[in-house]
């Protein structure tokens, strides 16, 4: 049988070269990626702008350079190009006189009009140094080698430091540089998409004003149920005396049971979910850079048929080791965000007894007698319990919905006390709630502070500034090597193993960034660690000469 013959496979030393420059479709390729390139530069200036305009181009390219020729179907798990990419097209602000009304922090009446021209902020650090002196805004209690000019932010609660990231009539507000952005109300029932804070599942926030005064807000698209369902289980799984499900109590030194909140309470402080959710709310607040030390821990609540919670201030009152001021250089709770959960059948609503009652905030009519209802849920009557069911039904309220948030200001925005943020939680009538408060100090709070020698505000202790990564663990090996009488406190408060350290022990603990802990002898604090080093394993030794 005569062997089949074949060719031999093409090689590149076989294949007859052609020129690419010979193929009309690859001319036509060439010709539009260069002429592509040389729009898309062109729109970057101000001159290319006018000859893209000129031959009736450049809303097509400012279309497509801005990024706004994404499909719509884009997954929603997509993160959003950085706003720098954005800025390629630099504002007409930057280039010609632009029209915005400025408002006073957290205002919404006595705003004033300016026309800002590329010439009134030239050479400027920051818009604030034009806008602020206009508005009479003073930033108090800065150090010398701080700015003192105001903040300038947008409706949507944004830093806007430059007329690069101001449009043509927009509406500002101007904040002092020792203040935190507030929201304004507006209007009840008005709503606004906050862009730049998303929802896991990247859901835009939208915020609803509730009341004037005090300033509330219902939070929609914050979170979503597997950051609830995670939470719970968070707290649940708590095993520490100082953070797990208890009896709550009434936060004072002796922590004593509270006679008039009868829920469960547990502290969820630094897991993932804890700090996701805390970085938000700062980020909803405006709050630039995410403190640790401006802000409690995540407390979790929960609430069974009949227990409730008193009409009472966020806001601290205690004068002991600590300014609480807020309207002077001190520090104090500034805002406060509750979360909920789970749905309950009936009750369990927020409470805000200074706020008038709204349609659709009010607790329906279920024209059960108060007494009554106390008798179904076996509470004494003419006790703080009536007078709580009564407010409950007179008053603004905000009903529990598994996945929405709720935000109020406990200061106005000069920093004073508002004495009309009083609230409670009424009583659960069936059901159970799970809820979580979030409070967010205007500075460093209370334990975590010291006093600033130049201006006598509070700040951070040394040490204790921003911290990057509180969930980072640490293995904590702590060595008492010749102290006699000596005991280890977390923070201050919790003792270690329900004991004296004894001389020649090591305790290893699991701790993290942030912790701070404590060496009493005789029960006086001797020292004091600060876990802040970013490193997996760290030794800590007590010893007579480190007292010394």
């Amino acid at each position: 049988m005569a062997k089949a013959t074949t060719k031999n496979p093409p090689t590149k030393k076989n294949v007859p070269k052609k020129d690419p420059a010979a193929n009309p479709a690859f001319k036509w390729q060439m010709g539009g990626l260069i002429a592509g390139i040389i729009v898309a530069l062109a729109s970057t200036t101000e001159p290319g702008r006018q000859a893209l305009r000129s031959v009736g181009l450049e809303d097509v390219v400012l279309h497509y350079t801005r990024g706004k020729s994404r499909s719509p179907k884009a997954r929603v798990d997509q993160q959003p190009l950085p706003e720098k990419a954005v800025e390629v097209i630099p504002s007409v602000c930057l280039t010609q006189p632009c029209k915005v009304k400025v408002f006073h922090n957290g205002e919404h009446e006595g705003g004033k009009s300016f026309t800002v021209s590329p010439a009134d902020v030239e050479g400027l650090q920051d818009l604030g140094e034009w806008l602020g002196p206009k508005m009479e805004c003073v930033s108090q209690g800065m150090r010398r080698d701080e700015p003192k000019y105001c903040k300038v932010f947008n409706r949507v609660g944004v830093r806007v430091p430059s007329m690069a990231s101001v449009e043509d009539g927009e509406t500002l507000y101007v904040v002092p540089q020792n203040r935190n952005f507030v929201w304004p109300t507006v209007k009840i029932g008005r709503k606004v998409t906050v862009p730049h804070v998303k929802s896991p599942l990247g859901a835009e926030v939208v915020l609803e004003t509730l009341s004037h005064s005090p300033r509330v807000f219902s939070l929609y698209n914050f979170m979503d149920m597997e950051e609830a369902d995670s939470i719970i289980e968070d707290a649940l799984g708590m095993t520490q005396e100082a953070y797990r499900l208890k009896r709550s109590s009434t936060g004072t030194k002796g922590k004593a049971i509270s006679k008039t909140r009868t829920s469960d309470n547990a502290f969820v402080t630094h897991t993932n979910t804890a700090q996701a959710l805390k970085r938000r709310i700062f980020q909803l607040l405006g709050i630039e850079e995410y403190h640790e030390t401006w802000a409690d821990g995540l407390q979790v609540l929960r609430y069974n048929e009949s227990q409730a919670y008193v009409a009472h201030f966020d806001y601290l009152e205690s004068a002991e080791g600590h300014d609480f001021k807020s309207e002077g250089l001190g520090t104090n709770r500034f805002a406060t965000v509750v979360l909920y959960f789970n749905d309950v059948r009936e009750g369990g609503e927020t409470v805000f007894t200074h706020a008038p009652g709204i349609d659709h905030h009010l607790v329906p009519d279920t024209k059960v007698p108060v007494r009554e209802v106390l008798e179904n849920l076996d509470l004494p009557r003419s006790g703080w319990e009536e007078k709580l069911l009564l407010q409950c039904r007179r008053h603004m309220v905000v009903a529990p919905k598994r996945g929405q948030a709720v935000l109020f200001y406990n200061q106005h925005p000069d920093g004073r006390k508002d004495l009309s943020s009083e609230h409670g939680a009424c009583p659960v009538i069936d059901g159970q709630k799970w809820a979580a408060n979030l409070w967010v100090w205007n500075g460093p709070r209370y334990g975590l502070s010291s006093v600033d020698p130049e201006t006598g505000r509070t700040v951070d202790k040394a040490g204790n500034n921003i911290v990057p990564d509180p969930t980072f663990q640490v293995q904590a090996a702590f060595l008492n090597e010749d102290v006699e009488g000596a005991s280890l406190w977390f923070d201050g408060k919790q003792l270690w193993m329900d004991r004296d350290w004894r001389i020649g022990e090591t305790f290893k603990i699991n701790t993290f960034l942030t912790h701070r802990w404590v060496v009493k002898v005789n029960g006086a604090e001797v020292k004091t660690w600060l876990v802040s080093e970013r490193t997996k394993d760290q030794s800590f030794v007590l010893s007579k000469a480190s007292l010394a």
